[in-house]
Parts: structure tokens; C-alpha cells; sequence
């Protein structure tokens, strides 16, 4: 593991403060990933041990970011477009999923080193990953069109079911045992069985295309996803498949999050904003303000624990960042 130190550096934030509700957002300070250059992809938090794992698709690596010293710890060196990472607390592995070669990496947290290699049924395009609550499946998106269930103690693949489009983001149901798929290239999203990868229905996303990022509101039943033409978030009726509400967002989205406790919703844009939603009630929402991040600074990762949201900056000059806010 290739070492190197950081610092946090505190910088003031320029973000209006939210007209209503208890929704809020402030910038702590941003910390440097040195050696760093290109895209940065998906994000995962050991919340035990406050390290943040980075997929610096990129450098072909991933970072480790202590984030309680505000510190660059090192990279895990040597792979093939690492676009997810998935951390298994009772395990202590960390999966990543690379776009090169359609693989996944499967490391112990401790050595980091010599990993299991789960080959998914494509060459290339392993992407987002989902661990389900129990820790028992893994769930990564792969290829031209398909998405596997990986069993997390053997780490031998389940199932895999073909999809008529690459699919960007997804979300487990535990309540349901569903798998929602967004797939732009039916402009629907897919909604499979999380047991055995049966498609169980398709749900059109009208009036708008390019449905990449999504979340998912358990207690509500409750589906946000966020289309890129035009800016905008749907709000779907899991129970029905029916959109119940739309609103716009900043252009270029990426990652959605929603905090449960308090109903905020937070939405990282490659236009260089992190868009605060409130949610007033299951079908009503309001768009509060936008914090400034940078532009190209698209994924980010919300921590329900420490209440912080961070945000992946690829930079420039081999330098990237890490944004760290606080939300209320």
C-alpha cells in the first residue's frame, strides 16, 4: 500500500443558509488526496474506524482518508477502473468493482493486499455495488446491461440477469426483497427480485432522460430519481410505480442521499452544487438551497452516524479533494 500524509485544510463556506425546515449544510474543510488525477467514482465509509475508502478510477487505485485526522493514509495500487467500493463491517473486506475488466477485488480491511478476484459475467463495466442490511449479498452493476447478486461469505456469485442497458444507480428494498435499477438506456427503471434477479416490472420515466442517480425512502416507499434532461428529480410510489412529484435540481447529478431522521435530502452535482431538499411529506418537497462545491465534483457519500456528507473533487494538477460538510 503506497503511503503518503495530508492535512485539513479549513475554508470557509459560501452557502446560503436553508429557508425552511431544520435542513442545513456547512463546509468543514477539504482534504487532499495527493497523486491524485482524473475521475473519481463511487465511495464507502468503515464508520468503526472512520476510514473512508476512495475509487480513484483515475490513478487505478483506491485512496484511504482518515477522516476524523483529516488525513490521506495510502492507496490500494494495481486496479483495473475501480468505480465502486463496498465496505462489509462483519467481514472486514472491502469489495471494488472494476470497469476494465468486469471484476470485483475482494480485499481483507487488515492486509489489503492479495485479493480474491470475483470474475461477473462481462469483460468490463463493473460499476455501482449495494450490500444488503444482514451483509449477506453484495448487488454490483455490470457490462452493456446486468446486474449480480454475490454471496458475501463464500463470495460466489448467486445470480446475474441481463439488462437491456448498462445500469447506473440502484437500490435494495430489505421490506420488499425488490432491486431498483435505474437503466437510461430503456429510460425506465427496472425492478428486480432481490432473491433470485427475476425482473418484476419496468417503470417508464416520462418527459425526461439520462435517470442515473438514486435513493430510496424505506418508511415512505418512497423513490427518488434523478434525471440529467432535464434537471430533475422524480418521486416515485413504490407500492404503484406512479410518479408522485417532480422539482428541479442543479445539472449533472450524481449521487442522492437521504438522512431519515430528519427528511433532508442532499443531492451532489457535477455543475458544482450540492442541492438541500426538505421533505415536507411523502409526495410534497422543497428545494432549499445549494451549497457551492467545484465544478466536476459529482459523488459523494452521506454518513448517517457523524451526520457528515462527503464529496469527491478530482482537482487538478494530481491533486484531488475530499469535501466534508456537516448537515442538520
Amino acid at each position: 500500500m503506497a503511503g503518503g500524509l495530508g492535512f485539513l485544510l479549513i475554508t470557509p463556506t459560501h452557502a446560503p443558509a436553508p429557508t425552511q425546515g431544520v435542513c442545513s449544510i456547512q463546509l468543514q474543510g477539504r482534504i487532499p488526496l495527493p497523486n491524485t488525477s482524473g475521475r473519481i467514482d463511487h465511495m464507502d465509509l468503515d464508520s468503526s474506524k472512520q476510514i473512508l475508502f476512495v475509487a480513484a478510477l483515475g490513478n487505478n487505485s483506491v485512496s484511504l482518508v482518515d477522516v476524523t485526522k483529516g488525513m490521506f493514509q495510502g492507496s490500494v495500487i494495481g486496479l483495473r477502473g475501480p468505480q465502486g467500493v463496498a465496505f462489509v463491517k462483519p467481514y472486514q473486506r472491502v469489495y471494488v468493482s472494476n470497469v476494465g475488466d468486469g471484476t470485483v477485488y475482494v480485499y481483507n480491511e487488515t492486509s489489503l493486499s492479495r485479493p480474491v478476484v470475483i470474475q461477473l459475467p462481462a469483460s468490463s463495466g463493473a460499476d455501482n455495488m449495494r450490500v444488503s442490511p444482514d451483509s449477506r449479498r453484495l448487488f454490483v452493476g455490470y457490462g452493456s446491461g446486468g446486474i449480480a447478486s454475490i454471496d458475501t461469505i463464500s463470495d460466489r456469485i448467486l445470480w446475474s440477469t441481463a439488462l437491456i442497458g448498462h445500469p447506473e444507480s440502484f437500490q435494495f428494498d430489505p421490506s420488499s426483497n425488490r432491486l431498483y435499477a435505474n437503466v437510461p438506456a430503456g429510460n425506465y427503471v427496472a425492478v428486480l427480485d432481490a432473491t433470485n434477479g427475476t425482473i418484476i416490472s419496468r417503470w417508464p420515466i416520462l418527459g425526461a432522460t439520462g435517470n442515473y442517480a438514486m435513493a430510496i425512502d424505506e418508511v415512505h416507499a418512497r423513490l427518488f430519481v434523478a434525471t440529467r434532461s432535464p434537471n430533475e428529480m422524480f418521486v416515485i410510489d413504490t407500492a404503484t410505480g406512479e410518479t408522485v412529484a417532480t422539482f428541479p435540481l442543479s445539472s449533472d447529478s450524481d449521487d442522492i442521499f437521504l438522512d431519515s431522521g430528519t427528511g433532508c435530502i442532499y443531492v451532489s452535482a457535477g455543475e458544482g452544487l450540492v442541492d438541500v431538499i426538505k421533505q415536507v411529506n411523502p409526495d410534497t418537497y422543497s428545494v432549499l438551497t445549494h451549497a457551492a462545491t467545484t465544478p466536476g465534483a459529482r459523488t459523494s457519500l452521506f454518513d448517517p452516524l457523524s451526520k457528515r456528507l462527503f464529496v469527491a473533487d478530482p482537482g487538478s494538477n494530481h491533486q484531488g479533494y475530499i469535501w466534508v460538510y456537516s448537515t442538520r
